[in-house]
C-alpha cells in the first residue's frame, strides 16, 4: 500500500498512540469510543486523500467501528488458506452479512499468490464463498508491478484497455500492445469484443508478445475455412468443431476469474436480446460465443441461452470497463470507418463467379480479376460492425486515448498476413502514442 500517494495506514496499535492510551477497546467507555476515533479520522483526511485501516483478527469494538467507516472493503487472502482457514476473514464476512443492504460498503478481493509459476485457480469458491464481491485481483507477491496495478485500481488511476472486433484485422491489436508495452504504459484490466476479445483473453493470461503472436498464427491456420468445413445450411453455413479446438488449443480449462489480470468480453444473448458481459467462467466458451458470427456459425449455447458476435451491440465495450473500474481508458478500433467500397456497378451473377473462380481460374481472371467481389464472411463481419457503430464512436469519446489503426487494406479473414497487419497496428500505435501527455496521462 506504499504505492498509494497521499495515504495514511492506521492499525489499532497505531491508534493506541495517536490518542496516548494502551488499548482502546478497554479504556474508553461504550459512549467515549467512536468519538475520538471519528476526529482523529476526520482530522487525518484533511491532510491524506486515502485513509487504509487494518482491522483486528477478531470481532472488537476497533475492527467494528473499521467496518462502520469504511467506504470500501478489502478481502486479501491466501488461496491456499481458503476461507475455514482465515478466522478474521470468517468474523468480517459475517459482520458484512448481518449489516443492513443500504449501509453495506463495497467488497472487494485481493488473492495473494506465493508461487509466479502457478497459474491461480479455483477462485470462483472464494468468490461464492464471500458473495457479494464487485471486484477482485490476483497478486503475485513476487511481482512488484502487481503492487503497483492494485494501488492504481484501488485509487481509480487504473488504464484499461478495450480491443474492438474485426476479425483478422484484430491481428493489429498485437502491433498495438507492443507499442503500448515500450512505451511503458500499464494495463491493468482489458476487455474486448469478438476478435478483441480473444486479445484481451490473451493479456490477461500475461502471454508474452511472441507468444501472443504464434497464437494468433496458429488461430488462422486452424480457422480456415475448407470445403469439407461447409454444412447444409440449416442453422449456419459452417461447422465450428475446427473454431472451438482453435480456442481450446491456447485457452485449456482456464477460467476468466482466474486470469491474472481482469478481464471480460461481450457477446449478445439472442434468446433474451440483450448484451452479456462474460466475467467468470469458462474462457474458450466465453471466447466462442463473442466471435459467434451470426449465419456463418451456429450460436454458443450457454446456461439456456443462445449468443452471437458481441459486435451486434458493442464492438468496444470500454464503457463498461469505464463504469466498473472508474478507470482511465485506451481503445483500440480495429474496424475500419469506411469499408467494402465496390469497385463494380452491380454484383455478378453468384454461381458463374464461383463456379468459374473453383473450375477455371484462367477465365475467371479474365472475367473477374478486376474487380474486387466481398465473400459472405466479410459481408457478415461488417455488417455486425455497422450495427453498434454509434456505440463505438461514443465509447471513443470517453477515451483518454483512442487508436484505429488503418486496416482496410487487410480482408476480415486475411490471417495470412499476421506480420503485416501487426506491423500496421504498431507503427500507427507508435506515431499516435507521440501525440498524447503520457506521463500526465498515466500519472494523474
Amino acid at each position: 500500500m506504499g504505492k498509494i500517494d497521499s495515504s495514511y495506514f492506521l492499525d489499532r496499535t497505531l491508534v493506541n498512540e495517536k490518542l496516548g492510551i494502551k488499548d482502546i477497546n478497554k479504556e474508553l467507555s461504550l459512549e467515549e469510543k467512536y468519538y475520538p476515533l471519528d476526529n482523529l479520522i476526520n482530522n487525518l483526511g484533511k491532510d491524506y486523500k486515502y485513509i487504509i485501516l487494518e482491522c483486528d483478527p477478531d470481532n472488537n469494538m476497533w475492527t467494528k467501528w473499521c467496518t462502520r467507516i469504511g467506504d470500501k472493503f478489502l478481502f486479501m487472502l491466501d488461496p491456499e488458506d481458503g476461507i475455514n482457514n482465515s478466522p478474521m476473514i470468517r468474523e468480517m464476512d459475517e459482520i458484512h452479512k448481518n449489516t443492513p443492504k443500504h449501509l453495506l460498503v463495497d467488497r472487494q478481493l485481493i488473492i495473494f499468490h506465493q508461487n509466479k509459476n502457478t497459474f491461480p485457480t479455483n477462485t470462483i469458491k472464494l468468490l461464492e464463498e464471500l458473495h457479494p464481491i464487485s471486484n477482485h485481483y490476483h497478486i503475485d507477491i513476487n511481482n512488484e508491478d502487481d503492487f503497483n496495478r492494485l494501488a492504481r485500481i484501488l485509487t481509480g488511476s487504473s488504464i484499461g484497455v478495450a480491443f474492438g472486433g474485426g476479425g483478422a484485422r484484430g491481428i493489429a491489436h498485437i502491433g498495438v500492445y507492443k507499442a503500448l508495452i515500450e512505451y511503458g504504459i500499464p494495463v491493468d484490466i482489458v476487455c474486448g469484443t469478438s476478435a478483441g476479445g480473444m486479445m484481451s483473453g490473451l493479456v490477461a493470461s500475461r502471454y508474452s508478445i511472441e507468444e501472443i503472436t504464434e497464437i494468433f498464427k496458429n488461430f488462422g491456420k486452424n480457422v480456415k475455412v475448407k470445403w469439407a468445413d461447409y454444412t447444409l445450411p440449416y442453422s449456419s453455413i459452417v461447422k465450428d468443431p475446427k473454431l472451438i479446438e482453435a480456442y481450446k488449443s491456447f485457452c485449456g480449462e482456464k477460467k476468466i476469474e482466474d486470469l491474472w489480470l481482469p478481464m471480460f468480453c461481450c457477446a449478445v444473448n439472442i434468446s433474451s436480446a440483450e448484451l452479456t458481459v462474460f466475467d467468470r467462467g469458462s474462457l474458450w466458451k466465453a471466447l466462442r460465443a463473442t466471435t459467434s458470427l451470426p449465419g456463418l456459425l451456429v450460436p454458443a449455447v450457454d446456461n439456456g441461452s443462445l449468443f452471437v458476435d458481441g459486435g451486434l451491440i458493442n464492438n468496444m465495450p470500454g464503457d463498461i470497463l469505464k463504469e466498473r473500474y472508474n478507470s482511465k481508458l485506451i481503445s483500440v478500433n480495429v474496424s475500419p470507418e469506411k469499408d467494402l467500397i465496390p469497385n463494380f456497378s452491380e454484383f455478378p451473377n453468384q454461381t458463374k463467379y464461383l463456379l468459374k473462380k473453383i473450375f477455371l481460374r484462367k477465365k475467371f481472371k479474365k472475367d473477374y480479376g478486376h474487380i474486387d467481389v466481398p465473400n459472405l464472411a466479410s459481408i457478415m463481419i461488417r455488417s455486425i460492425m455497422v450495427g453498434s457503430a454509434k456505440k463505438t464512436n461514443e465509447v471513443a469519446k470517453i477515451s483518454e486515448i483512442y487508436l484505429s489503426p488503418p486496416t482496410d487494406n487487410f480482408k476480415m479473414l486475411d490471417y495470412d498476413n499476421l506480420e503485416k497487419i501487426t506491423e500496421v497496428g504498431y507503427k500507427y500505435a507508435v506515431e499516435e502514442l507521440n501525440k498524447y501527455d503520457l506521463n500526465q496521462i498515466i500519472n494523474s
